[in-house]
């Protein structure tokens, strides 16, 4: 509806330009033109709209894409921000605006659903798959997954 519209003011214009009568011609023209650079504007401002919008789902794209990648070397938002060339205030609104969770929160869940595949799909050992997701220690992990999930990793294993 808008481009029509917007079609529709310039076509005024045009036929008020053309029109054979004089008669306040000018003040005519003078306002279709004010309502065509209107139209204008709000065509461009819903345009920006769109591209920042665009702009945010790629960059959280690529957040996902690194926290995939990096997610057993750093569970730190800020370092992800920095690597995406962003501030992390930047990426805590985008993530915020797209999911409801901080960075932090979703960097927390997406680990705890990498601790919790690994128990689910392989007989690798709490200690192993505490290595795997990027823990020093066993306990480091047990404790951040009981705080997630309010199990530990083998109730959850057991079906608990």
């Amino acid at each position: 509806m808008g481009m029509d519209n917007f079609i529709g003011v310039a076509h005024k214009l045009h036929y008020e330009y053309n029109f054979p009568n004089n008669f306040l011609k000018h003040d005519m023209l003078r306002a279709l033109l004010q309502v065509l650079l209107l139209k204008a504007e709000r065509a461009k401002e819903n345009k920006s709209i769109d591209n920042v919008k665009t702009h945010w789902l790629n960059t959280f794209s690529a957040f996902k894409n690194i926290l995939q990648k990096e997610y057993s070397k750093t569970r730190n938002s800020r370092n992800y921000a920095s690597k995406l060339f962003i501030s992390y205030k930047l990426l805590n609104d985008i993530v915020k605006k797209l999911t409801g969770k901080t960075v932090k929160a979703f960097i927390d869940d997406f680990v705890t659903i990498e601790i919790k595949r690994y128990l689910v799909s392989t007989s690798l050992s709490i200690k192993e798959i505490s290595y795997q997701t990027g823990f020093e220690e066993p306990a480091n992990m047990i404790k951040f997954f009981k705080r997630n999930t309010q199990k530990t990793p083998l109730q959850f294993r057991m079906g608990l």
